[in-house]
């Protein structure tokens, strides 16, 4: 229903407030765990993960390691009234039950706050199962029981799905004083509103969105003094925003080599400035996004050591034997790879850098920090065989990103790139591309590796020499339209037929419009780049970047996808498909 509530404030100017509120909604358990709203505990599980269960994918799942039954716990931070629930099972015949308290003493002993929600409940397998809450009052903790009751004592569970009465959206307060504007509003936490404008109320102007950050959220702006103005307050998604602020941490691993002249590696080797390298990295993204992101570089560390590698002594290289390695008078250190954990869980300011970290850092570390809004990425410089992934995705819902999700519960999806400065601008944004391409095949479930198109993303990535096409699609990361063989950048004697027009110009009413295309197609928009980073800027490029979300009824790819491939890129917080 709708809610108006109308003010005549100073300056003669009315101000008119409208807030929506709807009767009960889904509560997206992910989002809220990563924004910190809700803690999930379970028993544990041996295949996939818990935050698989509220992802919304019938496909994912959680299974329990051989302990029946499984038991899952959501603590609340603010008590909701809960109004229905759902589970999905794959295997067997199970029961389930949900009871609510407002302390987990009362959970246990079933007395004082404890509501039970759904007696216990038997389903089969491969269908929907859902059970009204006949006694609904507000509670913080859920606990559900899943009791498996044939086969095996490994429960497998697809999907839980809680919903509860919505919070109240309604304006709680307004101040005009000085020309400003104060609102706040009640809504609920980690999702979008949008503050509009009119001066005339058949018109409305969006003047900013906002993501609320607890269940009140306020809002200051200023007033014209020259005529009078309308103001409302409505719900928003996040593909409505223009453009997005990423607040980026760069850690630039590059050690003083105090025996060769106190200078850093690069700078000792030879190698790039990784200053200039971000830089241009982000320009690059920043441009071929269609200015959709802008990139806020919070803090540069320039780190004087190694990082350890994953093994039981958490060995590092030293100066003398990183260079005596690449001298070739000594060798590189089995097993290469980083310990990814080291580095997310260590205290900002156990870094040995050039400048201390800022100083509302505090001691958090990169979880920490991500969690706690300080900032969205991180940029990990290094040399070669220090170990990096390319991308590594890590937080709540972690999964694929070029290498294996890093899950911590609690924790906001956030990307940790791993770049060398030893290349150039054209491999990093190689490693963003390897990044997007593991995101859409996450939003999208999955890659055909022939000729079929099962979505817009085999449409998209279609190339001649991996699936014998008449007409190429864009191509992907290692492959152009007209590629040969994997890197084949450079090639101007192959020209294919390719609908990359299509996707620029016309998306995403297509028209099948089609041109030639060899090598020239990115190297004429980008001369003075390498083929790499032409045609990867040519290919990110052409990635869909308009509004609103993919509809055609006449089309079997007709999938409600975003129309803005960049908000899974680089947001994937905010939607269900790319968390």
């Amino acid at each position: 229903m709708k809610r108006m509530s109308l003010w005549l404030g100073a300056l003669g100017a009315l101000t008119v407030l409208v807030s929506d509120t709807k009767a009960d909604e889904q509560v997206d358990i992910n989002l809220l765990s990563g924004a910190g709203y809700v803690v999930v505990s379970n028993s544990a599980v041996d295949i996939g993960q818990i935050s698989n269960v509220f992802d919304g994918d019938t496909n994912t799942i959680a299974r329990s390691a051989s302990i029946n039954p499984m038991v899952i716990t959501l603590a609340f931070d603010h008590p909701r009234t809960f109004t229905q629930l759902r589970t999905f099972f794959h295997a067997g015949v199970n029961r389930w039950r949900v009871d609510a308290a407002d302390s987990a003493a009362d959970l246990d002993a079933g007395t004082g706050s404890f509501l039970g929600l759904v007696d216990w409940k038997t389903d089969g397998e491969w269908a929907w199962s859902a059970s009204m809450v006949a006694t609904q009052a507000p509670r913080s903790i859920l606990r559900f029981q899943i009791n498996r009751l044939t086969g095996d004592d490994y429960v497998h569970l697809n999907e839980l799905e809680v919903y509860a009465e919505a919070l109240p959206f309604e304006i709680t307060g307004m101040q005009i004083s000085n020309s400003t504007l104060n609102l706040e509003w009640s809504c609920n936490p980690a999702s979008w509103y949008c503050v509009q404008q009119s001066s005339n109320l058949s018109a409305w102007a969006d003047v900013e969105f906002k993501k609320s950050a607890d269940y009140v959220a306020p809002w200051m702006g200023t007033l014209p003094t020259s005529q009078k103005e309308f103001w409302r307050v409505r719900m928003a998604q996040p593909e409505e925003r223009a453009s997005i602020l990423k607040r980026v941490l760069v850690m630039n691993f590059d050690p003083i080599l105090e025996n060769h002249g106190s200078v850093r590696l690069s700078s000792y080797l030879g190698w790039n400035d990784a200053a200039v390298l971000t830089t241009n990295y982000l320009a690059d993204i920043k441009e071929v996004s269609g200015n959709y992101v802008d990139w806020e570089i919070v803090q540069v560390l320039n780190i004087d050591e190694f990082p350890p590698k994953l093994d039981p002594s958490g060995w590092r290289y030293t100066d003398e034997s990183y260079v005596d390695a690449w001298e070739g008078s000594g060798s590189w250190h089995s097993p290469d790879g980083m310990d990814y954990g080291w580095m997310v869980t260590t205290p900002i300011t156990s870094f040995t850098s050039d400048v201390p970290p800022l100083a509302e850092f505090g001691v958090r570390n990169l979880n920490e920090l991500v969690a706690d809004g300080f900032i969205d990425e991180v940029i990990v410089w290094g040399g070669p065989y220090f170990g990096y992934y390319e991308s590594r995705m890590v937080g709540a819902t972690a999964y694929w990103c070029n290498s294996g999700g890093l899950v911590y519960e609690g924790v906001p999806l956030y990307v940790v790139m791993g770049l060398n400065y030893e290349r150039a601008e054209g491999e990093a944004i190689h490693s963003f591309c390897h990044r997007a391409e593991s995101i859409m095949v996450h939003v999208y479930g999955s890659w055909s590796s022939d000729a079929t198109i099962n979505h817009l993303w085999d449409k998209f990535t279609r190339n001649e020499a991996q699936h014998s096409v008449a007409v190429s699609g864009v191509g992907n990361v290692h492959y152009p339209p007209n590629g040969k063989a994997d890197y084949d950048y450079d090639n101007d004697w192959n020209v294919v037929e390719s609908d990359a027009p299509d996707w620029q110009d016309n998306y995403p009413d297509f028209l099948g419009t089609t041109d030639w295309v060899d090598n020239y197609a990115w190297i004429s928009e980008w001369p003075e780049h390498s083929p790499q980073r032409s045609y990867l800027k040519w290919w990110l490029n052409h990635m869909p970047k308009q509004p609103g979300r993919y509809s055609d009824p006449g089309n079997a790819t007709n999938d409600g996808k975003l129309n803005n491939w960049w908000g899974y890129l680089l947001d994937m917080n905010e939607y269900v498909e790319s968390r």
